[in-house]
């Protein structure tokens, strides 16, 4: 979130807020402005800073890994968005080390996270993603280690995406595993399997053919590998594991 603020009118507000630690970047008039704050039990350094970010190296006093943290700020305005992807894609870690990333980026990566309003840019949205995938890929090469810091966050993603119990049509609660994917695979067959064709005549008597003979025969086709292909690679890589617990990205 930019302050607003000029930096020792910054530095007033984080001292009255007892940090009396802290990195201020100002304000360009009345816009941006950063700060980062921190108790005195850290020892924080200074790695860069500019408008759009603060970037620094954390050694906390309980002996553990140093790693890096980067608040960052993206800009609101449309016309300086490649700016601060540019600023982003600079600060891609290459050191081997944990690196944390936060902040404000002002951009989401799918429509659906936004709530009424104007539809997103879908190419503003891609160039978001297409940032965070360069630094993901490199988090993969090099943040994978015997760290802290990384068993932290892969315990974190795992749990959350853990489900511990499931309710069968009974109303019981299942939790045995092999018996929670029976209630899934059950739920799902039934979801998706007709109980009988039914006369729907009179619902469609009211309607004009739209698709012609041709047409139908392409919808009614069986799937070729080549399309099963293009779908499962042009799915997100780390999104909706299979059974297998596998993402699209083992595949």
């Amino acid at each position: 979130m930019e302050t607003k603020l000029c930096g020792k009118r910054m530095e007033q507000v984080r001292r009255s807020c007892d940090f009396q630690n802290g990195i201020e970047v100002a304000a360009e008039g009345t816009r941006g402005g950063l700060c980062m704050a921190w108790k005195v039990d850290i020892n924080i350094t200074l790695h860069s800073l500019s408008k759009r970010h603060i970037d620094v190296l954390v050694d906390d006093k309980e002996g553990r890994e140093r790693w890096r943290y980067t608040g960052f700020y993206g800009t609101p305005y449309v016309q300086d968005r490649n700016e601060s992807w540019e600023v982003l894609k600079s600060l891609i870690a290459v050191e081997d080390i944990p690196w944390f990333v936060c902040g404000d980026f002002n951009e989401i990566m799918y429509g659906f996270e936004k709530k009424g309003g104007l539809p997103r840019d879908e190419g503003r949205m891609e160039m978001f993603r297409n940032t965070l995938e360069r630094a993901r890929l490199n988090w993969l090469k090099f943040g994978d280690k015997n760290t802290v810091f990384f068993h932290s966050v892969a315990t974190q993603r795992r749990r959350k995406n853990s489900i511990y119990k499931l309710q069968n049509v009974e109303g019981r609660d299942i939790e045995l595993l092999h018996e929670m994917e029976n209630v899934a695979r059950s739920y799902f067959l039934n979801l998706f399997t007709t109980e009988g064709d039914g006369n729907n005549n009179h619902v469609l008597s009211g309607i004009n053919c739209r698709i012609f003979e041709y047409d139908n025969l392409k919808l009614t086709a069986e799937y070729t590998n080549e399309e099963i292909r293009e779908t499962v690679f042009e799915m997100a890589t780390m999104k909706a594991p299979g059974e297998d617990g596998f993402p699209a990205m083992f595949y």
